[in-house]
């Protein structure tokens, strides 16, 4: 063993002192383990010493080093045992493997609790969530240790048949607690969903992991729902009391042996013959606001219409709440189109032309400024294979342009991820120009739409003047008079 059997003693007394004060830093702050070691300190001083590996040994002893000022103070330790213990912690220790599913029964504060060490049962977990904190409780805050009163021990029985028993006692503690429990202690310890009435006395709810069957009953439901806590392994799943939300509560019942406690029960029964209210939701707000080449839309609430308006614009992102777009007239052609087609996200459609039309406004007041700062997409050429080919790139996407490149016959055109590579001839980018000049027509020929069918123009120009010369490199090698 690595630790000095004769600093032993001054460990157990450290993790027995701490573990006996630490309220997880509710009432006594500065008594006990710290925040980080609360959960595995609780842990092996329920274990015990006579329990403790040689890897536990060496983290009990640098958690008691870890404490020991505190101790001393607290006149636990003296100072010749916190230099002893302080110097051991100075040597590297591997991190322990603390034993988990396990049940013992211990005296805390005069009174004889079971304590359980719960890794992977998330349902027990929920059921002891449940019951009052005088009556179960993690010494941590937090973690897989619970103590368990008298009157609730028999929650844990049918969960745990393979957990170890650190004590002979516990099964007995456990039959004792079983034989006394009352009806509403079996109901607040029923290990299924359990509804209780909620405190604005409208809805009923239980906690329990995320179950997909569940989820799906839930689909297309107005008056019931479920809500995501910290993890998917505690989802609060919600019903309104009325008849519609009986009717989950109804399935819950028959499938999933669900549960109510009396006053959820009443309330249950007497929504029976409620007839649900459909409230129409307010429209939901829209705001926009221009940064740095991107405009950033801010929904009032969640709408599915409008959430797919926006999803028809390529390049769009999600952060901290808001959706980002580019900022150029063509984002907002393609938002007021789906606005259009879609009712419920007809709240985008006037913020959007407004934003469209100041846009166009700048586009032509200062194309080159407007281009500069990317608020209008740009198109370049570039040779590729000898001349043969061209890539043609843009700086966002524009979806007349790539309905006009996905027109030209498969033999003169491919995507490469980045580009269109397309065959370089007159009759190609004549096509292109007058296909983007004809679209560019139905958007009023946005300065950005200008510019796009001028760089087309210009290459087949620079096309015509290679094959002029070509031609009169071939008249001049004709044969001389």
């Amino acid at each position: 063993m690595n630790i000095d059997p004769t600093l032993q003693p001054t460990i157990t007394k450290a993790i027995e002192a701490l573990a006996s004060v630490c309220d997880h830093a509710q009432a006594r702050d500065r008594a006990g383990f710290s925040k980080a070691t609360a959960g595995p300190g609780h842990e092996i001083a329920a274990l015990g010493p006579v329990r403790w590996t040689e890897a536990l040994w060496d983290y009990a002893g640098r958690l008691s080093a870890h404490h020991g000022r505190q101790l001393e103070k607290a006149g636990v330790l003296e100072e010749q045992d916190v230099a002893r213990l302080q110097a051991f912690a100075n040597r590297g220790h591997a991190s322990p493997v603390i034993k988990t599913d396990w049940l013992d029964v211990d005296v805390i504060e005069g009174q004889q609790m079971l304590i359980a060490s719960i890794n992977g049962n998330r349902n027990l977990v929920e059921v002891l969530k449940r019951l009052p904190d005088s009556e179960a409780y993690r010494p941590a805050g937090s973690g897989r240790l619970w103590r368990i009163s008298a009157r609730f021990a028999f929650a844990v029985s049918g969960s745990t048949d393979e957990y170890d028993r650190m004590s002979p006692l516990v099964d007995a503690f456990i039959a004792e607690s079983e034989a006394k429990a009352t009806p509403e202690d079996r109901l607040l310890a029923h290990q299924g969903p359990l509804f209780m009435l909620d405190e604005n006395k409208r809805t009923v709810s239980f906690i329990a992991p995320y179950d997909h069957e569940l989820r799906e009953v839930l689909r297309g439901m107005e008056n019931a729902w479920l809500v995501k806590g910290k993890s998917w392994q505690a989802i609060t799943y919600t019903a309104r009391l009325n008849s519609a939300g009986v009717e989950f509560v109804d399935v819950v019942f028959n499938r999933y042996g669900g549960k109510a406690t009396q006053d959820a029960m009443e309330a249950i029964e007497a929504a029976r013959t409620v007839a649900p209210v459909y409230v129409e939701p307010e429209a939901p707000s829209v705001a926009m606001t221009e940064v740095d080449g991107r405009i950033h839309i801010r929904l009032s609430r969640a709408d599915k219409a409008m959430v797919a308006a926006i999803k028809e614009i390529e390049d769009r992102k999600y952060v901290d709440g808001a959706w980002s777009v580019p900022a150029h007239s063509s984002s907002f052609v393609r938002l007021i189109h789906a606005s259009e087609r879609m009712p419920g996200a007809i709240g985008l459609k006037e913020p959007a032309e407004k934003m469209r039309d100041a846009l166009l406004a700048l586009e032509a007041a200062d194309p080159v400024a407007a281009r500069n700062r990317g608020y209008f997409p740009t198109i370049s050429l570039e040779p590729q294979a000898n001349g043969e080919k061209v890539a043609v790139t843009m700086s966002q996407y524009v979806e007349i342009w790539v309905d006009g490149l996905r027109s030209l016959p498969l033999d003169r055109r491919t995507y490469n991820g980045k580009s269109w590579i397309v065959q370089n001839s007159e009759r190609v980018f004549d096509y292109l120009a007058r296909y983007f000049d004809k679209a560019h027509e139905k958007q009023n020929y946005p300065a950005w739409g200008d510019e796009a069918v001028n760089v087309l123009r210009r290459h087949i120009a620079h096309l015509r003047s290679v094959s002029a010369t070509a031609e009169n490199e071939e008249i001049a090698k004709g044969p001389g008079l």
